[in-house]
């Protein structure tokens, strides 16, 4: 049999990915609410030497969530993984990006990359988190009302202004109902006080 050169640099691309540890698969994402902490847990996983999180600047990657880069990708995980560089002595590889429980196909998602893949959702005190999202728009001059106002108002808010309205990064029951793809064996919550 003869293999034609484009097969053979397919094969050889293919070898030399699995040799450095490019195929690897991402074993578990961090997704959560906004002013959770994920950017803080994010910088301290980075720190163990047994975890390769995202080399990328931003950190978060959303490539559960985005349908335009999910579709993209979907025919081959690669520019997924080059935002990670596994070495040896990584046990497991992970995604922070919070984002994700609020889309509800990032979950399906997630469980057709990788059905073992195990899902941490970082939550906050609902009030703590709502006020201190508040106080990020507010210095981003995205929000000039008082919080008490602000809040009193989001019910009149339309429903098409995400990401700045506080309500839609609150908990809320139906974020746990899109990670039961998963089961609960799978997913682990973490309040943060």
């Amino acid at each position: 049999m003869r293999l034609h050169r484009k097969d053979f640099f397919r094969i050889q691309v293919s070898l030399i990915r699995e040799i450095i540890g490019l195929n690897r698969k991402v074993n578990f994402v961090v997704a959560g609410a906004q002013k959770s902490g994920s950017s803080a847990l994010n910088r301290f996983l980075a720190m163990h030497p047994e975890l390769c999180m995202t080399k990328k600047k931003r950190n978060e990657l959303h490539y559960f969530e985005d349908d335009r880069l999910f579709n993209q990708m979907i025919s081959s995980d690669h520019k997924y993984h080059m935002h990670f560089k596994p070495k040896a002595s990584h046990k497991l590889i992970g995604d922070v990006t919070p984002a994700y429980m609020y889309y509800p196909q990032a979950a399906e998602r997630m469980f057709n990359y990788n059905p073992k893949l195990k899902i941490i959702l970082i939550l906050r005190n609902p009030i703590e988190r709502a006020f201190s999202h508040w106080n990020m728009q507010t210095k981003r001059r995205r929000e000039t009302r008082p919080f008490l106002e602000a809040i009193q108002c989001e019910e009149n808010t339309p429903n098409n202004t995400f990401p700045t309205r506080s309500k839609r990064f609150s908990f809320e029951n139906r974020y746990l109902a899109r990670g039961l793809v998963y089961g609960t064996d799978n997913a682990a919550t973490i309040f943060l006080s």
